[in-house]
């Protein structure tokens, strides 16, 4: 594990950044959210604007990842270490596998 002994912490900055970045993304899911709950009758115009909020926050939330992920293999773990990490993040996004202790055990039962 000496590769991780390398790895040079994060910068106050960029720690404030990130912070900033995420809760501005959970704000605007938030408002979309509530938008879609509004959305009738004369409202219905808000399901519309609400799913316009929701594919930026979507966008705005992979940038943030991918800025991650490149900081992540910048810091000396490496391209490859970085790209795996990033299919295993991935993979448990589009599987819809809930991350906990469970799930680790359940992966384990799956496997056989």
């Amino acid at each position: 594990m000496a590769i991780l002994r390398d790895i040079r912490p994060i910068s106050r900055q960029d720690t404030m950044f990130l912070l900033r970045y995420v809760l501005e993304i959970a704000i605007e899911i938030a408002v979309a959210f509530w938008l879609l709950s509004v959305a009738s009758g004369e409202f219905a115009w808000a399901a519309w604007l609400a799913y316009l909020i929701l594919s930026s926050a979507a966008l705005a939330a992979l940038i943030g990842l991918f800025w991650c992920w490149l900081w992540f293999a910048e810091r000396g773990i490496g391209w490859f270490l970085a790209a795996i990490l990033s299919l295993i993040g991935l993979w448990f996004l589009t599987s819809g596998t809930k991350f906990s202790w469970d799930a680790i055990v359940d992966l384990g039962r799956y496997a056989h």
